[in-house]
């Protein structure tokens, strides 16, 4: 069925990737749901009702700006460490030159 190891690792990241976009849209759809629902039921009479769905919305907010920095965050140290690891090459191919030059 595989023809080796990474078609059937590619296989399983594309599996997982689909389950977490179904997933999010899930979330996503019921969110709206919850926030429709509150805003239908509660109108603008019931102030129990209306701060609870600003609660939520500030909420939502907040968890997506903190998961925003943190991608951005993993993605500027990944960045970090894959240039550290690029001039450590560089110098140890730099370093070996050097050795050969001098015999």
């Amino acid at each position: 069925m595989y023809e080796n190891i990474h078609d059937f690792r590619h296989t399983i990241i594309v599996i997982k990737a689909s389950i977490i976009t179904r997933a999010l849209l899930l979330f996503r759809f019921l969110q709206r749901v919850l926030l429709d629902y509150l805003a239908v039921n509660g109108g603008e009479t019931d102030h129990a009702t209306m701060n609870a769905r600003h609660f939520y919305i500030c909420q939502w907010y907040r968890d997506a700006n903190a998961s925003t920095k943190k991608a951005k965050k993993a993605k500027k140290a990944n960045q970090t460490n894959n240039n550290s690891k690029k001039n450590r090459k560089r110098r140890k191919d730099s370093s070996s030159e050097s050795s050969e030059e001098e015999v």
